[in-house]
């Protein structure tokens, strides 16, 4: 029997309260993937479009608003992924996302409120920005990994189909 493995990559991001409602495979991951791997794209996109130079108030606030934006895009997902459950692996599964897209979320956002109330004149903003552009790096790791706890095969097969998922986790077998 070959078993799928869910790996998530690097650089990616609610419990299940009243009622929700089942949905297709295809639609939940679609949520998830896209709120991932596009959210963190798209950040990605609007970071590097962030000019350096010699200001850097105009640097902190276009990438506070950058990093805003992507944390704008976990919360909508966290509150759409609250109301619904796949098909296969149902609430179990929910309640893994929501944890994680709770966690994430909010990691992301302290993130971002940090980085606003930094002086942009003062003489340790620049050990602000380090930080500020680490702890994108580090939110995965402290998060926790999701994909690893799914065992439904048709849920994986679900993540491997969606495209955007493929900027998101590693599927190896199946």
């Amino acid at each position: 029997m070959l078993v799928t493995v869910l790996v998530p990559l690097a650089g990616s991001v609610a419990g299940a309260a009243g009622k929700s409602k089942e949905v297709s495979d295809a639609k939940y991951v679609k949520i998830v993937c896209s709120s991932l791997g596009g959210g963190s794209e798209a950040f990605r996109a609007d970071l590097d479009a962030v000019p350096g130079g010699a200001d850097p108030a105009a640097y902190q606030a276009a990438a506070g608003a950058a990093a805003q934006k992507f944390a704008d895009t976990l919360a909508t997902a966290q509150t759409k992924l609250k109301k619904i459950f796949p098909a296969d692996g149902g609430k179990s599964v929910a309640k893994i996302f929501n944890s994680y897209f709770s966690a994430y979320a909010g990691q992301l956002q302290q993130t971002v409120d940090t980085f606003a109330a930094a002086d942009p004149n003062g003489v340790a903003f620049q050990a602000d920005v380090a930080k500020f552009e680490a702890a994108f790096l580090t939110i995965d790791a402290t998060v926790g990994d999701p994909f690893s706890k799914i065992d439904d095969q048709d849920l994986i097969g679900a993540f491997k189909d969606n495209k955007t998922c493929k900027s998101v986790v590693n599927i190896y077998g199946g």
